[in-house]
């Protein structure tokens, strides 16, 4: 028995030699795969938070270049507004005016747009009403000097206030909206200038 035992001991002890060696072993490549995987997700961590912080910083860019393209959008807004504002103040401004500033401004609009031709001057119902006496007289005077000849119309031409100027069937719209719509551009670039002089 002494034989087996010692036969069985000595086998026991390789194994215990054995399986320590394997265990050490198997302790290693689980350390080494341990350590692997802690790498492959501090690597994969290091990639995700460069591309959350890329990400990050597209998403800012875009939200402010959206910003800016609101806010140019609203101050172009704002600004149109203003300019719109600033020449319907004019335009009522001028239509306002008392009767003899009024209609001397008128024939400083009829002076530029007279023709030497035979014609016909037409006033708003508003005009005809507050007609100055002498301005049918001042409106022939202003016709022959140009080396034509011009007479006011009794018939309400349908503007708000200027005049028409009709020869022979062609009419020629002098009322201040037609003034003023042909005049758009300048006007917004005057007031342009003149806001950004008060800055």
């Amino acid at each position: 028995m002494a034989g087996i035992d010692k036969i069985t001991g000595e086998i026991l002890a390789s194994g215990r030699e054995r399986a320590d060696e394997i265990k050490k072993k198997a302790d290693a490549d689980a350390a080494a795969i341990f350590a692997a995987a802690n790498e492959e997700i501090r690597a994969s961590g290091e990639v995700n938070a460069a591309k959350i912080r890329e990400d990050g910083a597209k998403a800012l860019q875009r939200a402010k270049s959206q910003a800016g393209l609101v806010r140019r959008q609203t101050l172009l807004a704002a600004r149109q507004g203003l300019l719109d504002e600033i020449i319907e103040k004019a335009y009522k401004e001028l239509s306002g005016k008392p009767a003899s500033e009024y209609f001397q401004m008128l024939e400083g609009i009829l002076k530029k747009n007279v023709r030497a031709e035979k014609g016909e001057m037409l006033l708003g119902a508003a005009d005809l009403a507050r007609l100055p006496k002498d301005f049918p007289e001042r409106v022939r005077k202003i016709a022959k000097e140009a080396g034509g000849e011009l007479t006011l119309s009794k018939e309400a031409a349908r503007i708000e206030n200027g005049f028409l100027l009709r020869y022979g069937g062609i009419e020629e719209n002098c009322s201040l909206r037609a003034l003023f719509a042909s005049r758009q551009n300048e006007m917004t670039d005057a007031v342009l200038a003149a806001l950004e002089h008060k800055k």
